[in-house]
């Protein structure tokens, strides 16, 4: 059994420039997950299998982790249980999971911003979560 670890604030690492970047590296990584998975379930010609969907959101979700490995140790999480998770264990302080939930929340909201304005969600019916 491991050793529980208390929560810590970790205010002092809003102080360097890696946690910033570690911050970005959520909100793009965010962006890029929803916008594949999002993209993947729109239908065009014909109706995505269940299949296709679940293959796009996989494979948008290792892309991401591999992509922005090397900037947000140990992973990037792209997901606020995720993050929430990594702090109730100790991995992470409370400002890195504040700001982490904050930036994936704006990434999500971006995207969709991102998909109507490119793709004219009034034109086509698309009704997403944030309206």
């Amino acid at each position: 059994m491991g050793r529980w670890r208390t929560p810590r604030v970790g205010l002092s690492d809003a102080f360097y420039v890696d946690f910033w970047l570690a911050v970005l590296a959520e909100y793009l990584a965010t962006f890029f997950f929803v916008f594949a998975v999002s993209g993947s379930a729109l239908r065009w010609e014909g109706a995505p299998t269940i299949f296709q969907q679940a293959l796009a959101a996989g494979l948008s979700t290792a892309s991401m982790i591999q992509a922005f490995r090397s900037v947000s140790l140990p992973l990037v999480h792209a997901n606020p249980a995720v993050s929430l998770a990594t702090f109730i264990t100790g991995d992470a302080g409370l400002i890195r999971m504040v700001c982490s939930v904050l930036a994936q929340m704006f990434g999500g909201r971006s995207t969709r911003r991102y998909m109507c304005w490119g793709l004219s969600c009034a034109n086509m019916g698309l009704r997403l979560v944030f309206n």
